[in-house]
């Protein structure tokens, strides 16, 4: 496929990040920055819902690369030929392709897209409503035992290795939920970890062991500073790269692979 070929195949040329897909179509460039604009109007701002803009830029791309000039000329067959697309592409993070979940949040994306467009009068029908696509059931999620999480303590490098652990198991916060803490989250005194805006949007509470709490706080008082030294910028995240920033999600999920 044309399309797989310039993403992925052409040699001594870097694989472009799906954020950042070229879309020269001036038409289809408004409506991706307006469709954006809609996204975080509506509040979409954690975990998968920031997917949805990325999802939309490379539907656009691969229908301006399919020779589709006008967003109406969208019928059920290209909607089709694109879930084929999505369904054989390789995984930029992982080897193999994309997982049922993602597959599932492409699809969402195109169903809150084209509803966009009908209510803005962009269409007079929507063309993802038509095809019907059986996504194979996903598989259940292998959960560790207590003596395996106790086995991965063993095999940290770090306090922060530590303290990613305590938050993702001890506390049993998402990717996105440990990226966006900050440091006034953990409340040390009271015990407690509070997670703001998180799933539906709502705030909670989370008990911390003092097992856990020792991990966080061994980790601000050993190490996190160490990543700040070179930044200038004040940064309140708890969690911090070796540069200072706001640790990334990718990063952390990276992490827990390589202990794992």
């Amino acid at each position: 496929m044309l399309l797989l070929a310039k993403i992925c195949c052409v040699p001594k040329v870097t694989i472009i990040s799906m954020k950042h897909l070229p879309i020269i179509n001036h038409t289809y460039q408004k409506l991706h920055n307006e469709f954006t604009r809609f996204i975080t109007t509506k509040g979409y701002s954690r975990g998968k819902d920031v997917m949805y803009p990325t999802c939309i830029r490379e539907f656009l791309f691969f229908i301006e690369n399919k020779g589709v000039e006008t967003i109406q000329n969208v019928d059920a067959n290209t909607i089709q030929s694109y879930y084929y697309y999505i369904s054989s592409r390789p995984n930029q993070r992982r080897a193999g392709g994309l997982s049922d979940s993602m597959l599932k949040t492409h699809l969402y994306s195109l169903r809150l897209f084209f509803d966009y467009l009908l209510d803005t009068d962009v269409l007079e029908y929507s063309p993802a409503r038509l095809p019907k696509f059986t996504l194979k059931k996903s598989e259940q999620r292998e959960i560790l035992s207590n003596d395996q999480i106790r086995k991965l303590y063993t095999v940290c490098e770090s306090y922060r290795d530590k303290a990613l652990l305590s938050a993702a198991y001890g506390c049993g916060l998402r990717r996105s939920e440990m990226v966006n803490l900050d440091l006034e989250d953990v409340i040390f005194h009271k015990g407690i970890v509070i997670v703001r805006d998180s799933k539906n949007h709502k705030n909670r509470t989370i008990p911390m062991s003092d097992f856990v709490a020792r991990h966080l706080k061994e980790y601000i008082v050993n190490e996190r500073t160490k990543g700040l030294i070179n930044n200038r910028k004040i940064n309140n995240s708890f969690f911090v790269s070796n540069t200072g920033n706001r640790w990334r999600g990718n990063n952390m999920n990276d992490r827990l692979h390589y202990l794992v």
